[in-house]
């Protein structure tokens, strides 16, 4: 949230709510399916595989400081 500019804030906070609430039915009603089809076990597995997965998709920066730290 460093990145954002202050006046955009209200914005993204606003639009990554509606899209997580928004797509959790969604999802829900996938892992319904998958679980009626492969199993309970089976749908929380590959719910776990998505999860641990779903890293790979985030934006990769390199680290930057915003402080500048000064020897006295």
């Amino acid at each position: 949230m460093e990145a954002t500019d202050d006046a955009y804030m209200t914005r993204v906070t606003t639009a990554f709510t509606l899209a997580s609430r928004g797509l959790a039915p969604l999802f829900a009603l996938t892992g319904g399916l998958v679980a009626t089809g492969i199993g309970v076990r089976g749908g929380l597995l590959v719910g776990v595989i998505g999860l641990a997965l779903s890293g790979l998709f985030l934006p990769w920066r390199e680290a930057t400081s915003t402080t500048q730290v000064t020897s006295q």
